[in-house]
Formats: structure tokens, C-alpha cells, sequence
């Protein structure tokens, strides 16, 4: 199975969504570059907003991208479930969320953790810069 590399970004000059490949990031500015293969065509970024896609889509089939939020039931140790929020971030090599509050548990979670205690049970239900 190949990894499909895309990055998503709101444009600087209309504040829209662009899916594609990224380019470039300026030097010493907040924005990056994306080409957008379906118009063929590249624009500008804010760079804060770039984020790359996980390779993974929620149980309704959304794309999961870096810096989006996702919801999902966590079994706490003593048998409990609670509802936890956690934005999904690159560290460590890895794709991952940060869980707190799951008893004495606040650490670092890949997102293939995740799966293998959730499954793909989770939904993203928006992201950083659109709050969930």
C-alpha cells in the first residue's frame, strides 16, 4: 500500500480550504505554497494552517489531517467511558493525540494506538481553526 503525501492550508487571499502537494515554505514569512492538482494551479497558505494528511479517515470516511479535531469514546481504567476531544498532531515520529483526563493518563497517543483501542470509531469534528 502506498502512502498518499497531501497537505491541506487556508489561502492568504480568500481565507478557502486548498488540498494538494506542498511546495515550498517562504523564509522568514508565515506562509507557505500548495499546488492544487484538480485546478492545476498553486497559491499561498497561511503557513500556521498547513497540515498534512494521516492517511486515515474517521468512521463517517472524512479525511484526517494534522491539526484536526476528532472525537472519540475512551474506556477509562476503571471500566468507565468518557467522550475526549484531542486534536491530532505530528510528534515523535508519528501521528498522534493527546489524551487527558483517563485517569493518572495524560500522554501522548499515536493514532495507531488509537485505533487498536478505539477502532476507526472516532469522527473528526473539526479542526483548530474552525472549532469543533
Amino acid at each position: 500500500m502506498d502512502r498518499v503525501i497531501k497537505f491541506r492550508g487556508k489561502r492568504v487571499d480568500d481565507g478557502q480550504w486548498i488540498y494538494g502537494y506542498l511546495c515550498f515554505i517562504y523564509v522568514d514569512t508565515n506562509k507557505a505554497r500548495i499546488y492544487d492538482p484538480i485546478s492545476v494551479s498553486s497559491c499561498d497558505v497561511l503557513l500556521e494552517t498547513a497540515g498534512e494528511y494521516t492517511g486515515l479517515e474517521d468512521k463517517n470516511g472524512k479525511e484526517v489531517y494534522e491539526g484536526d479535531v476528532i472525537e472519540f469514546q475512551y474506556r477509562r481504567l476503571d471500566g468507565t467511558y468518557i467522550t475526549v476531544k484531542s486534536e491530532v498532531q505530528y510528534g515523535a515520529g508519528q501521528f498522534g493525540i493527546m489524551i487527558d483526563g483517563v485517569g493518572t493518563l495524560t500522554d501522548y497517543m499515536s493514532l495507531c494506538d488509537l485505533i487498536g483501542e478505539v477502532g476507526q470509531e472516532f469522527q473528526v469534528t473539526g479542526n483548530k481553526f474552525i472549532y469543533a
